[in-house]
């Protein structure tokens, strides 16, 4: 395999050249779905992040990073950003119950957004780049459990505003009133629309296809502020609004507005693992706590029916290629060349990484370079 050392903090960590790490990558590149898990067991720390930074840089694959606790997710975003992962992009959770549809919404934006990426960076759209990118999705058991919109249906469900277009200005603002726009008299926040007389303005949280006057379409935009001016009941110019100023700026020629209402049905729910790519990679930090958490939030939901269980998810995550990481280890013990070795009691695809410093061998636990680096370093950070 070929060797590569991993920067994080100014120092070197040669991830690459540890027999147990080149071990765990060479079981995920012939690793398949439903064959068995690749079991990594007695990490510390934030080594298991470290981990999945690796593995992106090292395979080039989609990884799913499931954590058992919504806080879990946050740290692991910051700590994926800090060992360099290239692309972090975290599917966020609602920490009670979902919230009833409203496009001022955070996190049900930040899920669409999510959504709507995968949906093209993934799913076959002519002419647009679909190979692998390496992506870590960091998320919380909790975030998988509540539904998705099917990505078909956000695009279908958009409010497509073209230059010339015949949509008279009620029209345009009833349907935001109805797909969960606040009406302001200035727009300054994500989910709010403002009108006046033939202007309306817009600040979307979500945006597909915005088409440049004289540029390229681009795919997928983060919230955005426009202002649609009408001449009678046909659409006469689109812009750019400069929310400081309130003046419009750069001329488009089009632009979709995303439904905040999206989804809210059950005929357009959809489990996000099931929108995956096939070749996409699952880490399970603490799978066991995972399949806990799962449990009780289900238990303590008042509106279970609309959320998936984690027997739901786990159907659709025995599909893909795995890695479970633990922080403790069961343990049994036998005489080899006369002294007792510790080795982890689990499958096939185990590999053993306890104690968080020390590697185990014949003739007891020696010190494993690279943990040492790793710890060193965030000393040194701290």
């Amino acid at each position: 395999m070929r060797e590569r050392g991993f920067r994080f903090f100014g120092g070197l960590v040669e991830l690459g050249r540890d027999k147990t790490i080149a071990e765990i990558i060479s079981r995920l590149k012939t690793a398949r779905g439903n064959e068995g898990a690749v079991k990594v067991e007695g990490t510390w720390g934030a080594f298991a992040r470290l981990l999945a930074a690796y593995i992106s840089k090292e395979l080039n694959r989609p990884i799913l990073y499931i954590c058992p606790h919504i806080d879990d997710s946050d740290k692991a975003v910051d700590d994926l950003h800090t060992f360099g992962a290239e692309a972090v992009e975290p599917l966020a959770a609602w920490e009670g119950e979902e919230d009833l549809a409203d496009a001022t919404d955070e996190i049900r934006a930040e899920r669409l957004k999510l959504v709507s990426r995968m949906s093209y960076k993934y799913h076959g759209h002519p002419g647009r780049d679909t190979g692998w990118k390496p992506v870590i999705l960091p998320t919380s058991v909790q975030a998988l459990c509540q539904p998705i919109p099917k990505p078909k249906l956000i695009e279908q469900s958009s409010l497509r505003l073209r230059i010339n277009k015949e949509m008279p200005p009620e029209e345009v603002a009833g349907w935001l009133v109805e797909n969960g726009f606040e009406r302001v008299d200035r727009i300054d926040l994500p989910g709010q629309f403002a009108r006046r007389g033939g202007i309306v303005d817009i600040y979307a949280p979500v945006s597909l296809g915005k088409v440049l006057s004289g540029g390229p379409s681009l795919s997928m935009e983060s919230a955005e502020a426009v202002r649609v001016e009408f001449f009678g009941d046909r659409i006469e110019s689109i812009r750019e609004v400069n929310l400081d100023t309130q003046r419009s700026s750069r001329q488009l020629k089009g632009i979709n507005i995303i439904s905040a209402m999206c989804g809210a049905t059950s005929g357009e729910r959809e489990l996000f693992v099931n929108i995956l790519p096939k070749g996409a990679i699952i880490i399970l930090e603490e799978p066991a706590e995972i399949e806990e958490v799962a449990n009780v939030f289900l238990e303590r939901s008042e509106k279970a029916e609309r959320l998936y269980s984690w027997a739901d998810i786990y159907k659709v995550l025995d599909k893909f290629t795995q890695l479970r990481i633990c922080r403790f280890a069961t343990w049994r013990f036998f005489l080899a060349k006369s002294s007792w070795v510790a080795t982890a009691l689990i499958g096939q695809r185990c590999v053993n990484m306890l104690p968080p410093c020390c590697m185990v061998s014949a003739i007891g636990w020696i010190p494993n370079r690279n943990f040492c680096l790793f710890c060193e370093a965030l000393m040194q950070a701290n």
